[in-house]
């Protein structure tokens, strides 16, 4: 079967921008598909789509084009022979047609496409070696969800005898699952050579890319919470050179991903979520780990590390409030995400909370009598009762999002139609964000109550992971994900 691109460009390029799930006819579809060569199993097909689509909610169009590539991609290797084993014209070229690429993204269901993966039938003989091909960025966030708990276990105001085992089990498992996925999505790298330049430049997967640096912060934060009391002085010298060098990068990386963003294809309001503001979360998270790591470096060093995480953190969470605004816009203009989605709207609340926590916690790191500070005595003060405040407002608006977020995750599971992506590990780890700030915020105001109700959400946290990550590990198992078209 040959599908006219030239055609397909051009009904995609305006349905990619019309509403998921509306009623939209297809009078006229015909006309712009070629059927060429078509058997009559292809043209039933075709038919059998058209059919759906005219049926009100039950296609969108970026779905109905979706399945028209499937069509053709999913046809045996016998038809490629038959044409002179010549390279079919429905193969996707990422750098070439990166708008093609994108509709391979199954919005509905919430998977996205790994950049250079042709589409290919499923029912197919999937190797184990051919589906990590299909191990794509955001899997990082299984990691970065899991430190973040362990962190958030070290961290819990009400303790008891072998929370901290549980919580150093998870800082193992965390360094062991990123190892694996490290060596996974190398083979996927190293076996398909354009790989590593499609999924950074991929308007979907490239946004994930982030995760792979939030990993690494959260495991710098674990080393520093659970391995400096055992360790000697050395460990603490150690992970300030880390420090730096993951400002670098992160600083770099989230220029440069922005650039992509701005320079690489046009994205429609529409297909907005709180994603778009990951590039600039590795960035912002230096607050959160220069408030881990500077209690334990000495005051010459204590201060630049400051510094540092106050700017990062003011810069993250500016571009964030900068980006917001669209994605209130996209909200009211097309309503909520599809169900598949939703989990991806408690983005938010982990900038609020992460940046309630870092100012709170870099506050109480200033050492009182060292440079500026020890000239001017009442700076210290003024400093954590301003970052008090400012934490107690970015608590408030943290609190808002979840709400929000909560009541429309909550909807979607149910009506039973939320079922296991990758996005449902943006559960995990901006909540975490917000009850360490709830911590931190109960510690400052010493109140008991706050204090209690962050042991609770820390309860309601650790339950969220475990069924999540059951639920990630089932899919597995049951090929839902790591898998073609189900990345």
């Amino acid at each position: 079967m040959i599908i006219n691109l030239d055609a397909y460009r051009e009904t995609t390029k305006s349905d990619f921008q019309s509403q998921p799930g509306a009623s939209c006819g297809v009078s006229g579809r015909r006309r712009d598909i070629s059927t060429a060569g078509c058997d009559r199993q292809d043209i039933e097909d075709i038919e059998d789509i058209e059919r759906r689509q005219a049926e009100p909610c039950r296609l969108s169009k970026i779905q109905y084009h979706h399945e028209l590539v499937l069509i053709s991609a999913g046809r045996d290797q016998e038809k490629t022979q038959q044409h002179d084993r010549k390279e079919p014209r429905w193969r996707f070229r990422p750098l070439i047609m990166p708008a093609l690429v994108a509709l391979a993204d199954n919005w509905r269901e919430g998977h996205t496409h790994a950049a250079e993966q042709h589409l290919r039938k499923t029912n197919d003989e999937i190797r184990f070696r051919d589906r990590l091909k299909h191990l794509t960025w955001a899997w990082f966030t299984s990691t970065m969800s899991t430190g973040g708990l362990s962190i958030l276990l070290k961290s819990t105001p009400h303790q008891f005898s072998g929370l901290e085992t549980i919580g150093k089990v998870l800082f193992i498992l965390d360094v062991v699952l990123f190892l694996c996925l490290v060596v996974g999505i190398s083979i996927r790298f190293i076996t398909t050579p354009t790989a590593l330049e499609t999924s950074l430049l991929h308007p979907t997967e490239g946004l994930f890319f982030p995760c792979f640096l939030l990993s690494i912060s959260t495991i710098i934060s674990e080393a520093a919470l659970y391995g400096i009391p055992s360790t000697g002085p050395w460990l603490p010298r150690a992970l300030y050179a880390v420090f730096w060098a993951y400002l670098g990068i992160a600083t770099l990386s989230a220029i440069l991903q922005f650039f992509v963003l701005f320079a690489g294809e046009s994205l429609p309001l529409q297909s907005m979520t709180p994603a778009w503001v990951l590039p600039i979360f590795p960035a912002m998270l230096v607050g959160s780990l220069a408030s881990t790591l500077a209690p334990s470096l000495p005051a010459d060093q204590r201060i630049p590390v400051l510094v540092a995480g106050v700017s990062c953190q003011g810069l993250g969470l500016t571009i964030a409030l900068l980006l917001y605004p669209l994605y209130f816009g996209r909200l009211m203009r097309y309503g909520l995400p599809a169900p598949a989605m939703r989990p991806g709207m408690f983005i938010p609340v982990g900038q609020m909370g992460y940046t309630a926590l870092a100012l709170i916690g870099m506050s109480r790191s200033i050492p009182e009598d060292y440079g500026y500070f020890a000239a001017n005595p009442g700076a210290v003060a003024s400093s954590r009762m301003l970052a008090l405040w400012v934490a107690i407002w970015l608590w408030m608006m943290g609190f808002w999002f979840f709400s929000v977020s909560f009541i429309a995750t909550a909807t979607s599971a149910a009506s039973r139609s939320l079922d296991f992506n990758l996005t449902w590990w943006a559960t995990v780890f901006p909540n975490i964000g917000w009850t360490l700030a709830t911590i931190e915020i109960g510690r400052e105001l010493e109140s008991s109550g706050v204090l209690w109700v962050s042991s609770a959400m820390t309860v309601l946290l650790a339950m969220v992971w475990c069924l999540v990550f059951g639920a990630h590990v089932r899919a597995v198992f049951q090929k839902k994900i790591l898998y073609p078209v189900s990345d």
